[in-house]
Formats: C-alpha cells, sequence, structure tokens
C-alpha cells in the first residue's frame, strides 16, 4: 500500500463565512448610515452637502453595501479605496485638525463622540481587510487592482474638493463636531 500525501487545503474562516461576514458588516453599515441620516439631518439639521463634506466615511460605506447585495466584486473594491480613506485615515482626521485642542480641553463632553466613532472606523478597517483577503484569496487581484485603479479616479477630484472645502469652511466642521 503506498502512503499518498494529500494536501488538504483548509478553506479559511472569512472565506467559508463570507455571505455572513458580509451581510454582518452591510447590516453594520446601514446601522451607521440610519445614525448618520438621525445626526446631520434630524439633530443638527445639516444639508446634504455639509453631511457628506464633513462625514464621507458613512456614504463611502454604502458603496460596499451596493457592492456585497449586488455580488460584484469590482465594486467592493472600489469601496474598499474610499472606506480606506474615509473610515481608516479617519482615525487620525480627528487629532490633526486645528480644533482639536479644544476638543482635548472639553474630552468628557467628546470623548463618547470619539469612542463611538472610532469604533466604526474599526469596523471599516475590518471590512477592507475583508474585501481584500477575500478576493485574494479568490484569485480576483485583476478585478481588485481595477477596482482600485476605478476608486482612485473617482476619490482623488473629490478628495481635492473636499480638502478645499474644509480648509475655506472649518467652523462649519467645528460645529458639525459638536452637534451643533
Amino acid at each position: 500500500m503506498e502512503n499518498k500525501n494529500i494536501n488538504i487545503k483548509k478553506t479559511p474562516f472569512i472565506i467559508k463565512n463570507y455571505y455572513l461576514i458580509g451581510l454582518i458588516f452591510s447590516i453594520l453599515f446601514i446601522i451607521m448610515f440610519i445614525n448618520f441620516i438621525i445626526f446631520h439631518f434630524i439633530i443638527s439639521k445639516n444639508s446634504l452637502f455639509i453631511a457628506v463634506m464633513t462625514n464621507t466615511c458613512i456614504p463611502s460605506c454604502l458603496i460596499f453595501v451596493i457592492g456585497f447585495f449586488l455580488k460584484n466584486e469590482l465594486i467592493l473594491a472600489i469601496s474598499s479605496v474610499f472606506i480606506f480613506r474615509y473610515g481608516i485615515l479617519g482615525f487620525f482626521d480627528f487629532v490633526s485638525y486645528k480644533y482639536f485642542d479644544y476638543i482635548s480641553v472639553n474630552i468628557t463632553k467628546f470623548l463618547p463622540f470619539l469612542i463611538f466613532i472610532q469604533i466604526q472606523h474599526l469596523i471599516m478597517l475590518l471590512s477592507v481587510i475583508f474585501v481584500i483577503f477575500s478576493l485574494i484569496y479568490k484569485n480576483k487581484i485583476k478585478k481588485m487592482f481595477y477596482g482600485f485603479l476605478i476608486g482612485i479616479i473617482f476619490l482623488t477630484p473629490f478628495m481635492i474638493f473636499q480638502h478645499n472645502w474644509i480648509s475655506k469652511n472649518p467652523d462649519i466642521l467645528f460645529k458639525v463636531f459638536l452637534g451643533e
């Protein structure tokens, strides 16, 4: 009897539970979007323009939701670019604005807000890892590359416009952070 080495490849947890994990991210993003709507339009009475200019990470997550429900890996890759910029790098945005000194002096007022926001950004980080890992494991490198490229093409002009607008209107950004 011949001993054959059989290489049994174990399917990673993320791939085995792809639809469940994607559904969990989608549900969390929808809940975050509902919170976005309540905060910006009901509590703060912001316009759609101001809401998107000051809190782009949550609308970026809708790209993920659309891609997941359409089962479109290209859209998921595109969403990763936006979520990377606004969700992951958003971890650091709060400490980069000139109003951080004011926030740090009044930390007890802002701490619950900052913790909640950073939990949302952590969820976004995990979603990007999920998309990248899934596409690499499924050997969809070309689709991932094109998605990243398309995402960068659309993100770059918007990001330039947004940064110019925020630099000209920092008081509006501050009022949004304060919930005014």
